[in-house]
């Protein structure tokens, strides 16, 4: 069982990595770590600034992530725009 520091760590390792999804599922672990914490032990104002850190570490590059996904995705809408039409049918090789 990994203390919220470890998930911290895993957090910033996954966010740096681009590994949004596995960030999300550890993000679960850490509320949820977190909640029981701050229900059972004299340190919740370090946990809570703890996650706060955390929070405010994340979120530019989630944000920065994301503008690139955004960028990207219009990029590539915009070249669908020039791509040629698909005609229905058959090719046909003329040779000779």
């Amino acid at each position: 069982m990994m203390t919220l520091d470890q998930l911290a760590a895993e957090i910033r390792d996954a966010v740096a990595a681009g590994e949004f999804e596995r960030a999300l599922r550890l993000w679960g672990g850490y509320t949820t770590r977190l909640r029981a914490a701050l229900e059972s032990g004299p340190d919740a104002v370090r946990h809570l600034e703890g996650a706060r850190l955390l929070r405010e570490w994340a979120r530019p590059a989630i944000l920065a992530a994301r503008a690139r996904a955004w960028n990207e995705w219009s990029a590539l809408e915009l070249r669908q725009g020039y791509a040629p039409a698909r005609r229905a049918g058959h090719t046909v090789l003329i040779t000779g």
